[in-house]
């Protein structure tokens, strides 16, 4: 089987070309510049910082670090006097979270201090074993056909 270079045309299924020569790059190259025709110029300069920040994300980020690490020190003040600037402002909205969302808030802590309470139990040996406290009640309770209890109690 021989390819025929016509891609939007191609008779077989799956590509069977495993080669790119310079005449499909130049194919490609020249879609591409007929796409980028309409473009506007702020366009084109998006699309190439784009391109460029995807290609060096890396970088970047280890740059940015690098950064951040040197002068830890100066954000460290900025962010402080930044705090001290905005303190009413952020504690007043702290207090409106809290207050629209108490029961919220108030669920989570009881769930959190149910697993802490939990896991202390299990760490010392004490936790109550649950699935052992459900089979003594579901063998504890016989049900005779006619619905009431084998003790003696109707249903």
């Amino acid at each position: 089987m021989v390819c025929n270079r016509d891609c939007f045309n191609c008779p077989y299924p799956d590509c069977i070309c495993d080669e790119e020569t310079q005449e499909d790059i130049d194919a490609a190259e020249r879609r591409d510049e007929t796409i980028q025709a309409g473009w506007s110029r702020a366009e084109k300069i998006y699309r190439q910082q784009k391109k460029y920040r995807e290609t060096h994300r890396e970088q970047a980020r280890a740059a940015s670090h690098a950064h951040y690490a040197a002068n830890r020190e100066y954000y460290r003040e900025k962010h402080a006097e930044w705090y001290k600037a905005n303190k009413e402002r952020i504690l007043a909205q702290q207090r409106e979270y809290r207050k629209a969302h108490a029961a919220e808030i108030s669920a989570r802590k009881k769930e959190q201090y149910r697993k802490k309470k939990e896991a202390a139990q299990v760490q010392a040996g004490t936790a109550p074993d649950r699935n052992n406290d459900h089979i003594n009640i579901v063998t504890s309770c016989h049900v005779s056909v006619k619905g009431t209890l084998r003790t003696g109690a109707a249903i």
